[in-house]
């Protein structure tokens, strides 16, 4: 059977197509071992609930992405790989981005002051070397050739005389390979690290070819616009040894170019397959897309695509979600119907959205919403504890932070199930005040009586608690005292919401990475401290908000990003183009790592330019423009205000779009 390659653009039956295909060679093959392919970890959930119901659960779904694919082969295969490599086979253990960045700061700090270069901090100079590790690997370059890359590919911005680039880029480079070294003789691995073994060492190994030769008959790749270069000698491989493969492909996707994705390259396996292209009529796409780039051509927009304006952008979000909550109460759409999306969400148009809408009995929910684990009070009131039961952390613990724990830790659950605190802010202020640290209120507090006894009971309880596990520290982990405060003060989460159940699993799932590697390095001394601090900077995220399961997904507007968005690879009936005349549109901003296109396997060789990064840029808004368009059903709204957040005027890129929009009539008599 020849490979099949499926091209087609945004919802024209890509994945559908795929999946049919699946279900063919699973009939006529039923014993055979098939490897399924998906974008991102959302994407993969979902193509293996659609896989199981297409062939009515006969078999279990392997459905991978291609870096949890690598990860777990190079786990797999890691004692293969320490023999070739020469080095102390040891339990592996793959490090969080955020415990990456500390480990690496602290092995170059040394190094870092003939690596700086003008215009980044310290961490942010960290950051960009070790996404240059993941970029190679991804690429599939080796090491020793990065400080040749960027010499050669970022000529054109060294213009500092006082700078010696080409000595900076060697620097980066000993200390990319000291650092995979020491990661390496530690038993640690990084993303980027995951690439680079996989293409460089496991997959060219004899024994793992014919392992792989002998296990998968077929592979199913979906989406391999967003595939690293390095899946296609992964994917070739296969086809060598004559297994089937279907592959689909979006020329209008390509979210993760700039992200370790190269396009152009995976690009290149449909010389090697019987080509189908899925073509679908939007003459609103072409029409969007003349006016974007033919400066001559004036037409028009369809109603489908109508414009909300504002003079400032405080009246555009009340605008927008006054609109929205008219449209569902007068049972125009569902809330579920409904996407905002941004290209950036800064804070104000986050908050000021979700109050608005909330308060007016409209669900919405901010997609993959990543909230620092500090955020949270319960998390805050943990910590505390931590820094009063071990020595020398008290600074990490201010009064105001105490109190707070006070509050938090005295709640119980009423008739209802709702947390109510037995310390109100008042008396935890007054215990603060003249029982800093945690002493006998009687002794320490004239006027005690005004406790009353629901306060006074909690508050000894809690220095009791204090005291006992005090005496335990040295016999015991702070993963076990983060568990036992948990299960005495919190009932294990029994009355806590998803957010914040799911905000202590990440904690918990945190620390315990944190202190495996810590252990690793027998590092034990300072542990506690630095890992209040880490999660006291911000470092650590969680995701509060579950996605649904099993293609279902719950009633409520959907708030996103433009790159969480196109990655969620969904549609609505009516999408809210935020901020539509910002500049933030034709930036790729987050999702653009330092140096991305000299890693590309189509790069030329020749220094970046400020017009090839326009040119980028341009590509990219059109890429956008004609993905979003194809996934909204019925309406969009292009909405914009004169003024930015900081009243300065805007125009960018996706001008065109709103001189050719008609305005939404409902707006004309509200007043800025």
């Amino acid at each position: 059977m020849s490979p099949i390659w499926i091209e087609g653009t945004t919802r024209t039956g890509k994945t559908t197509r795929l999946i049919q295909q699946f279900s063919d060679f699973f009939d006529s093959h039923n014993s055979a071992f098939t490897l399924v392919f998906a974008a991102n970890n959302q994407n993969r959930h979902q193509l293996a609930d659609k896989l199981a119901q297409k062939i009515k659960g006969k078999s279990a779904i392997i459905c991978k992405t291609p870096l949890g694919f690598f990860q777990d082969e190079i786990t797999l295969f890691w004692p293969l790989l320490c023999q070739e490599l020469q080095i102390k086979a040891q339990f592996l253990i793959c490090l969080r981005p955020e415990t990456e960045q500390e480990l690496a700061t602290k092995l170059w700090q040394n190094q870092l002051k003939n690596a700086e270069l003008p215009g980044l901090n310290r961490e942010r100079l960290v950051r960009n070397i070790l996404d240059l590790l993941q970029l190679a690997g991804a690429s599939g370059v080796k090491l020793d050739q990065i400080p040749t890359r960027l010499e050669h590919g970022l000529g054109i911005f060294q213009l500092s005389p006082e700078h010696n680039y080409r000595q900076i880029y060697a620097e980066w480079g000993k200390m990319i390979e000291n650092w995979a070294s020491w990661c390496l003789n530690h038993g640690f691995v990084t993303y980027g690290l995951i690439y680079y073994l996989y293409d460089q060492f496991l997959l060219p190994n004899v024994l793992y070819q014919q392992y792989l030769s002998e296990k998968y008959e077929a592979i199913f790749a979906d989406d391999l616009d967003d595939y690293p270069a390095i899946a296609r000698h992964f994917f070739e491989f296969l086809l060598d040894n004559s297994k089937f493969g279907v592959f689909t492909y979006n020329p209008n996707g390509q979210i993760r170019l700039g992200i370790n994705a190269d396009p152009e390259y995976l690009k290149n396996i449909a010389n090697r397959c019987k080509i189908e292209k899925l073509r679908e009529d939007r003459p609103l796409i072409d029409t969007a897309v003349k006016l974007l780039t033919n400066f001559d051509y004036n037409d028009s927009l369809p109603d489908s695509i109508v414009q909300i304006k504002a003079i400032t952008r405080a009246t555009l979000l009340r605008k927008v979600s006054q609109f929205i909550v008219d449209s569902v109460s007068k049972g125009d759409l569902a809330a579920g119907e409904i996407a905002i999306i941004a290209p950036g969400l800064d804070a104000i148009a986050r908050y000021s959205l979700l109050e608005i809408l909330s308060s007016q009995g409209v669900p919405i929910t901010p997609l993959n919403e990543q909230r620092p684990l500090v955020s949270y009070a319960h998390i805050r009131a943990l910590l505390t504890l931590l820094c009063l039961i071990y020595p020398n952390l008290a600074h990490l613990a201010p009064p105001d932070t105490v109190r707070e724990m006070l509050i938090i830790l005295s709640q119980k659950p009423d008739q209802n199930g709702n947390l109510i605190a037995e310390i109100d802010p008042v008396r935890a202020g007054l215990l603060i005040d003249h029982c800093q640290p945690l002493l006998d209120f009687e002794t320490n507090f004239p006027r005690w009586d005004r406790l009353g006894y629901k306060a006074s009971r909690v508050y000894q309880e809690i220095c009791q608690w204090l005291k006992e596990t005090k005496n335990l520290q040295e016999k015991t982990t702070p993963l076990n005292i983060l568990d036992k405060a948990i299960k005495d003060f919190y009932d294990n989460g029994k009355y806590f919401n998803s957010a914040e159940l799911s905000a202590l699993r990440e904690l918990m799932e945190t620390a315990q990475h944190y202190w495996e590697v810590n252990q690793r390095q027998g590092e034990n001394g300072e542990i506690v401290g630095n890992f209040v601090q880490l999660l006291q900077r911000e470092a650590i995220t969680s995701n509060p908000r579950p996605v649904g399961i099993f293609g279902k997904s719950k009633d409520s507007i959907t708030l996103a990003t433009v790159f969480q968005y196109r990655q969620e690879r969904t549609c609505h009936r009516w999408l809210f183009l935020l901020d539509t005349n910002s500049r933030l549109w034709e930036k790729g901003g987050a999702a653009n790592l330092f140096a991305a296109p000299i890693f590309l396997q189509n790069w030329d060789g020749k220094p970046l330019t400020p017009e090839d990064n326009e040119k980028m840029n341009e590509e990219r808004l059109i890429r956008i423009i004609k993905d979003l368009l194809s996934r909204s059903t019925e309406k969009v709204y292009l909405c914009h205000s004169f003024l930015d957040i900081n009243g300065s005027e805007q125009i960018a890129g996706l001008s065109p779009l709103i001189y050719a929009a008609k305005d939404y009539q409902e707006f004309q008599d509200f007043q800025d």
